[in-house]
């Protein structure tokens, strides 16, 4: 997963007992086993669901929205425990990941079952289409290899398909549901091309700056050609402009040094007005 830079925060400790008798207690810190460390992971899922939330918000989706984050942090203590498991170990923090992960995924099926039961099966065929996607980023998280293209895509390809069912469950057709899946995915796919040729461009590597601007300009054609179909609202074009500008800016001058840090916040935003424009799109012509 792209990773756009990280901050430090103070962890929660929590001690356990030894096993062996006369043995000291065991410490193990929480956030490691609880949080995932990418940052781009978190701000894609935000995008999906949020936009899902703002263009049909029901409690289905709500729902819908609760189990895909308990599934996205249940990743963590699933990756620890099979790392351990490869090395043959099985320590406190392997004890205190275990139940992290039942408890999160436990509460992730019951949600999930509750938001079947309200929704209806009919409206979950966006999730079977996107399970080859999903699967593709499972397994390339599970071994450690999410720098990968293939893997970095995978995600909001996957990602896409909840923002589709949560437009079903309010009521919308299955061409604007797929419209809506495509507005996560243009917005996704671009960028991740994007970020991996500033990183280059930051550590003095050669980098291809037309990847990522054909990329956008492509992104920017398929969202008006689904405006012309009628699938999307005028205004969500605005939002893939910003994207293009903010790609010229990325990209040029080469010599220009952005830190990690302030593109990860660049991309909170940039992620974040693609989805209002699209749904304020969506509001005004409600």
């Amino acid at each position: 997963m792209v990773k756009f830079g990280a901050m430090k925060t103070r962890s929660t400790v929590i001690t356990l007992p030894a096993p062996g008798r006369g043995a000291p207690a065991q410490r193990v810190r929480l956030k490691p086993i609880i949080v995932p460390a990418e940052h781009g992971g978190w701000g894609f899922l935000t995008e999906a669901l949020l936009l899902g939330l703002l263009i049909a918000p029901t409690g289905a989706g709500a729902l819908l929205a609760i189990a895909t984050v308990l599934v996205f942090l249940s990743r963590q203590p699933t990756k620890l425990l099979l790392t351990e498991w490869r090395r043959r170990q099985f320590t406190a923090r392997s004890r205190v990941a275990t139940v992290v992960m039942a408890i999160e995924l436990s509460l992730a099926t019951l949600v999930f079952a509750l938001a079947l039961y309200s929704a209806g099966l009919g409206v979950f065929w966006p999730l079977i289409l996107a399970l080859p996607f999903g699967l593709i980023f499972l397994t390339n998280d599970m071994a450690h290899t999410m720098r990968t293209f293939r893997a970095e895509i995978a995600a909001p390809l996957a990602l896409g398909a909840i923002t589709a069912s949560m437009a079903l469950m309010g009521g919308w057709s299955a061409g604007y549901a797929l419209a809506f899946w495509i507005v996560i995915a243009a917005r996704a796919i671009p960028t991740v091309l994007l970020v991996r040729e500033r990183v280059k461009l930051n550590h003095k590597r050669p980098a291809r700056v037309a990847p990522p601007l054909i990329a956008h300009s492509l992104a920017l054609l398929l969202i008006g050609g689904l405006i012309w179909l009628g699938l999307l609202p005028p205004l969500a074009v605005a939002g893939f402009v910003v994207l293009l500008v903010r790609a010229i800016f990325f990209l040029f001058p080469k010599e220009r040094m952005i830190p990690a840090r302030t593109v990860g916040f660049i991309e909170i935003g940039m992620g974040l007005q693609v989805v209002l424009f699209t749904a304020l799109g969506v509001w005004l012509q409600l």
